[in-house]
Formats: structure tokens, C-alpha cells, sequence
């Protein structure tokens, strides 16, 4: 065996260093993105909330949804609620998924190899979902995901190997340019097991794919979702090197005979969608055609530290929800914890509604930076009004910032002193006379402080919210 290898020769060695020690945040991120793209009773508000817990993923993700290939009608998209409106639920978890990837990977000290193989993983995954719509298969979207993640492996090793041995990621780039029937071999050669086995490894352990499970796996005849994965590897390989003809069309002629599609057309399908996932993979940091290192990213502050831009700009697509569309208090009240949250600045942010028996106050959607304190869920008595600050709220139909100027006059409680630190902020909704519930908001989780200009701020999101769900009732 060579040399390079013997440090760690074991695959189940790789697995368990991938997993423990180099991969652990991204192997949580993708695993929870990826099991959106396989739960059909997954939710536009589960999914914002995932995504609004990373603020370079926000960042990035509404970069894209601005972008003339993701929203070619210009429209400003300010926030991951309307993103996911106007993109729609499977496009936005896809590029979700792009983006862990890609920041997992990238940390590296290989980022030219890492960023090229990440490009064409993405080209890849592209191609193939595009198949996969075009011949009407069943779940298109896993398509993608399988595909993104069916050389997971091999860029793993690349990203991290080079740390203990250096010219292993070099020598498995080599590899990745030797004929298709050749490569199995020469990687049992290098490292004693296939990258193909590695990557069936990480996708186990990790519970990304089951349809990655079954392309990787040899042992039963593939289905045509399988086919879409492998032929979408294969038209980004061929184009990679740079083969636009007889190569190109070959591939696709047995595309098509395989998937029973029409050849021309498809030949044109494929080669936009080459050019568009050029222009993804720049605008995510995997880039399909400069040969030179990416730019470094600059860290994200890890708090939102608030924006009065995207206040007004969150404003504007509240009225435009409710202008535009059949709303729904769920849209509403996911604009409304996303002002504040991203616009206002705040750590962790809840709607929390009146039981059936108007006895208690639950969590119905939160945001939050750190979810320490919400793993149970936001539960608090909601009657009598001097049980809790919360149930004074609702019982006097008043605002409150808990801790800060004219609350001494509040009840006390334990438990919510223990989440907020005790300073929070509160405000009481209602339909008309009736009350419905309430928003919380806190900075707990950073330590800073509330002031006077956030109770404001907070106030105005909870009259919008006011405001919206009495139009809502009208219609």
C-alpha cells in the first residue's frame, strides 16, 4: 500500500476522524438540511428558522435570491421568508444545502482543489435534477441532494488529509482525472478502500441520503432517480474537461434512450444549465472556471446586530403579503419574527398563542441565535394576569420591557428570569378585544443590553403584527 495512506489506512478510521474531529458542525447543518429535502410536512417557518440561525447562510442565501439567475424579475427580496415565497420551499433548502457544503469544506487548507471539486459536484447536482424534471421523476429535489453529496468523500479527504499528509489531496485530484474504469482501482491503490465506500460511509453515519445510499450501492439494478444522479455526475465530468462534442452527445443520446427523452432539446437544456451553475458556483465561492484561490470570506458577526434598512424593508413586504397574496397568520407572523430578529437586532424572538383552554401561553414559531432555553418549548401560565410578567401582559393588553423603566409594578417569575437573564421584551396580541397571544424577545444569549430606541423598534413590529392579523380576520 502506499506510503501517503499508512497514517490512516483504515476507511472506518477516516469515518470516525471525519465525523469527531473535522466535520462535526457541518455533519449537523447538512444533516438537518437534508432531511428537509426528504420531509414532505417539513414547513417554510422550520426551514427560515434553520436558516436564520446562521448569519453568513442568511447573508449568502439572500445574496443568491437577489441574483438575475434565481429572480429574474428584479424584485428586492429582503428577508428568508420572502425568499422563500417567491423562490420557492425546494429552491431556497437546495441552495441551503450548497451553502453548508460549501463552508464545511472550504476551512480547509486545500481550497483551489476543494473549490473546483465542490463546483463540479454542483454542476452536477444541477444537471441531474434538471433530468430528473424533465423526465418527470418523483422528488426531484433528492436528486439534487444525492448528487451534491456523491463525491462527499473524496472532497473531504481533500479538504483535511493535506493537514497529516501533504501530497495526498494533489494525488486524488490526479486520480479524479484518470478514465472513469480506471479510478476505483488507483484509489484502492493510494488509500486502501474506494471513495465511493467512504462517501456510502459518511452518508450512513450521517443519515443524509437515502437515494445516495442506493446509487453507491452496486448490489441492485438502478431505478431511473439513480440514472438521473449518475448521468448528471457524468454531463458535468464531460463538460469539465472541456467536451462539447462527440463525447457530449454520445452521453446524451444514452441519456436519453436510458430516460426516454428527446436528444436535441436536452443537448440545449444541458449546456444552460452548465451556464447557469457557472454563475452559482461563483456566486457561492465554488467556482466552476478561475483556476486562482477564492477570495477569503470575512467572519459574520455571530450576533444580528440590527439594520433600519431591512426594518423598512420588511415593513414594505409585510403590506406587500398582505396586499399581494391570500395571507395566512403563519406568513405574517414569520415576517414579523424576522424583523425582528435580523432588522431589530434581537438574540431570540417567539410567537407564542393561547391554548384551547386560554390557560397557558406556548411557543408557536421562534428564532434564535442560540436555542438554549427553547429546546422544551416557551410554556408559561397565561391567567391569573399576576401569575408571570407574560400573563400581565395579556391581562392588562399592555407592552412590557421586563427589567427595564415603569416595570416594578410587574409580577416576578422564576423561570422566565432564568431564560431572559431578566430583561425581556413583551407585547400582548389580539383580534380585536380578543387576546390571542403574545411576542417575546430577548438578548440573553449575547449579553447586551436592551434600550429604549429596541422597546420602540419591537413595539412597532408587534402593532404591524396587530395590524395584519385584525386584516387577516376581515377577509
Amino acid at each position: 500500500m502506499d506510503r501517503m495512506a499508512r497514517a490512516t489506512t483504515s476507511l472506518d478510521e477516516w469515518v470516525h476522524q471525519l465525523t469527531s474531529r473535522q466535520l462535526p458542525a457541518f455533519a449537523r447543518t447538512a444533516q438537518r438540511i437534508a432531511g428537509k429535502a426528504q420531509d414532505a410536512d417539513s414547513s417554510a417557518g422550520e426551514l427560515a428558522a434553520l436558516i436564520l440561525q446562521d448569519v453568513s447562510m442568511t447573508t449568502r442565501l439572500l445574496r443568491m435570491a437577489n441574483s438575475i439567475l434565481f429572480n429574474p424579475s428584479g424584485g428586492r427580496i429582503s428577508t428568508i421568508s420572502r425568499a422563500i415565497i417567491v423562490l420557492g420551499f425546494d429552491a431556497v433548502r437546495d441552495l441551503c444545502l450548497s451553502i453548508a457544503i460549501i463552508d464545511g469544506l472550504l476551512k480547509g487548507p486545500n481550497r483551489e482543489l476543494v473549490a473546483r471539486g465542490m463546483g463540479t459536484a454542483l454542476h452536477a447536482a444541477l444537471q441531474a435534477r434538471n433530468l430528473a424534471r424533465i423526465a418527470r421523476l418523483p422528488e426531484a429535489e433528492e436528486v439534487f441532494v444525492a448528487t451534491l453529496l456523491s463525491h462527499l468523500g473524496e472532497l473531504a479527504l481533500m479538504c483535511f488529509a493535506g493537514e497529516a499528509q501533504p501530497d495526498l489531496p494533489a494525488r486524488l485530484a490526479a486520480i479524479r482525472r484518470l478514465p472513469a474504469a480506471k479510478r476505483e482501482a488507483a484509489e484502492t491503490e493510494l488509500l486502501g478502500f474506494q471513495l465511493r465506500e467512504l462517501t456510502a460511509s459518511l452518508n450512513r453515519e450521517w443519515r443524509l441520503s437515502g437515494l445516495l445510499s442506493r446509487t453507491l450501492d452496486r448490489r441492485s439494478p438502478p431505478d431511473a432517480r439513480v440514472r438521473a444522479v449518475q448521468y448528471g455526475d457524468a454531463l458535468a465530468e464531460c463538460l469539465a474537461r472541456g467536451d462539447q462534442g462527440a463525447a457530449l452527445d454520445a452521453l446524451i443520446v444514452e441519456a436519453c434512450d436510458t430516460l426516454r427523452l428527446a436528444a436535441e432539446p436536452l443537448r440545449e437544456s444541458v449546456l444552460s444549465t452548465w451556464r447557469d451553475a457557472s454563475e452559482a458556483g461563483h456566486a457561492l465561492g465554488a467556482d466552476l472556471a478561475r483556476e486562482q484561490r477564492p477570495a477569503p470570506v470575512s467572519e459574520p458577526p455571530r450576533w444580528n446586530t440590527g439594520d433600519a434598512g431591512l426594518q423598512m424593508a420588511v415593513l414594505r413586504e409585510i403590506s406587500q403579503l398582505l396586499i399581494e397574496q391570500q395571507p395566512s397568520v403563519g406568513a405574517l407572523m414569520e415576517l414579523v419574527l424576522e424583523g425582528l430578529f435580523r432588522g431589530v437586532g434581537l438574540d431570540r424572538v417567539v410567537f407564542a398563542l393561547l391554548s384551547p383552554d386560554r390557560r397557558l401561553l406556548r411557543q408557536k414559531t421562534a428564532l434564535s441565535i442560540d436555542p438554549v432555553g427553547l429546546e422544551t418549548g416557551f410554556e408559561f401560565a397565561a391567567r391569573p394576569a399576576e401569575a408571570n410578567p407574560l400573563a400581565w401582559c395579556l391581562g392588562h393588553d399592555q407592552p412590557l420591557w421586563l427589567g427595564g423603566p415603569g416595570a416594578g409594578q410587574v409580577p416576578g417569575d422564576r423561570k422566565l428570569e432564568a431564560l431572559c437573564g431578566g430583561q425581556c421584551l413583551i407585547l400582548p396580541l389580539a383580534v380585536g378585544a380578543t387576546p390571542i397571544g403574545c411576542l417575546y424577545a430577548d438578548r440573553a444569549a449575547s449579553g447586551r443590553e436592551l434600550s429604549d430606541e429596541l422597546y420602540t423598534q419591537f413595539r412597532l413590529f408587534g402593532h404591524q403584527a396587530r395590524l395584519g392579523l385584525a386584516f387577516i380576520k376581515s377577509r
